[in-house]
């Protein structure tokens, strides 16, 4: 009745608990969803307010759906050809920007900036461009694509 435990036996043990506690952080993590989550837009639009002219523009909005804060370095929208197109100094929002959960930020580029961009790569009529944004990781959130008439 008076056996002694092997030591291998005991570290089997261990490894096997540090596995199951592990796994289980793990699954809760992902179940609570703590990792950044954001959700980009491009949409047409105009500018409201006192002195304003009436300007078609290009609005890129930014919505944090996670559960923890992020920090947007940057915005802009994604060239047909693989090429980012990057707001230098937005005009509506400072960037970096720091996005509270359930928050949203928005910047707008000129119609004109991007039709000049687009031919410079050669593109006539229409040509499909991707909203994005960036964070302070690298992670680089893409929204919905649009066609843009040139």
């Amino acid at each position: 009745m008076n056996e002694a435990i092997k030591w291998t036996d005991i570290v089997a043990a261990v490894v096997v608990i540090y596995s199951a506690v592990l796994s289980t952080i793990v699954f809760i993590q992902q179940i609570r969803g703590d990792k950044p989550r954001g959700l980009v837009k491009i949409s047409p639009g105009s500018l409201m307010g006192y002195n304003v002219e009436f300007n078609l523009k290009v609005i890129i909005e930014f919505t944090n759906i996670g559960k923890c804060r992020i920090k947007i370095i940057n915005m802009g929208i994604i060239l047909p050809n693989g090429y980012t197109c990057i707001l230098i100094n937005p005009p509506y929002v400072q960037l970096p920007a720091f996005v509270e959960p359930g928050d949203s930020i928005m910047n707008w580029m000129e119609p004109s900036d991007i039709r000049r961009e687009l031919n410079k790569i050669g593109y006539k009529g229409e040509a499909k461009i991707i909203a994005f944004a960036k964070d302070a990781t690298g992670k680089i959130y893409k929204g919905n694509s649009v066609i843009f008439n040139l």
